[in-house]
């Protein structure tokens, strides 16, 4: 690849790189089936689509690589992962317009690029779950995910981020007047959770070190997971406790529902970005210290998470100090 032109790199590449993932999710098909019809070996298997998954993040990775800015100009689109029911950042209104805080501020950023770029730039959406939005970044499938999605270090090592933006943490949702107060409270009952998020692992750790004998049980999205609350499948659910202002909030029996407890982690959310991108990065990092500085970032904010918004979560003190310490001057 050494010595390709730029303005061909990406257009070349991009094809390429989800010809790659097709494959590999076409590889995964068949040795599920061979393993039903054949009993294909468990160990045989794993080495297989690890294989893949490496030929595939192998490509992608050096192709996208301190690319995208390039790849947006080239293509002329700037492709958005962005949660479709995780409220406020992504949700459906009651007029079933997809909206929310996280996509709000990819507008911004949009509008930004746009200024950069000198041209007119296509802005889409595309749906994430949480268990997909990083295999899809990685693979060049999106641009940036803007979501509510915990910067840890674990994630450092595939994926890179934004500033933090937002400060959450891990509690549980009950039914009122369950009697369940904290995680404790659940030794014996069932706690559901939901798969690729930082929550389940918190849950499931210290499950496992305190011995609770929780029966945990994961979900694709948090909504289903309120649908098995509500169906009696489990006795409380334990994710980001903005999220479950967002189920409550949205929910037809608000009043039904309570979140209690300590806060169990400490959720930092930033915008992801592909690994080794420095320079989308900090356009991304300057367009949301620019947000912040102006006050744009506030208004926004007050939007979706305000006393008079659908979930109101109002700013702490702590939390704007962190957002001005993050406002670096030029």
């Amino acid at each position: 690849m050494v010595g390709l032109k730029k303005d061909r790199f990406c257009v070349e590449f991009f094809p390429l790189s989800i010809i790659l993932l097709s494959i590999s999710l076409e590889a995964g098909h068949r040795v599920f089936k061979l393993k039903k019809r054949r009993k294909f070996g468990m160990k045989k298997a794993s080495v297989y689509l690890f294989c893949m998954a490496l030929l595939v993040s192998s490509v992608t990775g050096s192709v996208f690589a301190d690319e995208t800015l390039k790849k947006i100009e080239v293509t002329g689109k700037f492709i958005v992962g962005a949660r479709q029911d995780a409220a406020p950042f992504g949700f459906y209104d009651k007029k079933g317009n997809w909206v929310g805080f996280s996509l709000d501020i990819a507008k911004e950023i949009h509008k930004k690029l746009e200024e950069e770029l000198g041209k007119n730039i296509e802005l889409e959406f595309k749906p994430t779950l949480a268990k997909t939005r990083i295999s899809l970044l990685v693979a060049g499938a999106t641009d940036m995910q803007a979501g509510c999605s915990t910067h840890n270090l674990r994630r450092e090592e595939v994926v890179d981020y934004s500033i933090t933006y937002f400060v959450t943490g891990l509690r549980l949702l009950v039914r009122k007047g369950s009697g369940i107060k904290e995680v404790e409270d659940l030794r014996g009952k069932g706690l559901g959770s939901v798969t690729g998020t930082t929550n389940i692992n918190a849950l499931r750790e210290m499950n496992e070190k305190e011995g609770l004998g929780i029966d945990m049980r994961a979900y694709d999205k948090e909504t289903i997971a309120f649908v098995a609350l509500q169906e009696g499948e489990v006795d409380a659910i334990g994710v980001d406790d903005v999220l479950l202002a967002g189920l409550k909030a949205k929910a037809a029996n608000p009043g039904d529902w309570e979140i209690v407890g300590r806060l169990l982690s400490y959720e930092p959310y930033g915008y992801m970005v592909r690994e080794n991108d420095s320079d989308f990065r900090d356009f991304v990092n300057m367009v949301l210290v620019d947000l912040i500085k102006s006050g744009k970032f506030y208004e926004i904010y007050e939007k979706w998470l305000g006393t008079q918004s659908e979930v109101p979560f109002p700013m702490s003190d702590d939390y704007k100090t962190l957002l001005e310490l993050q406002c670096w001057p030029y």
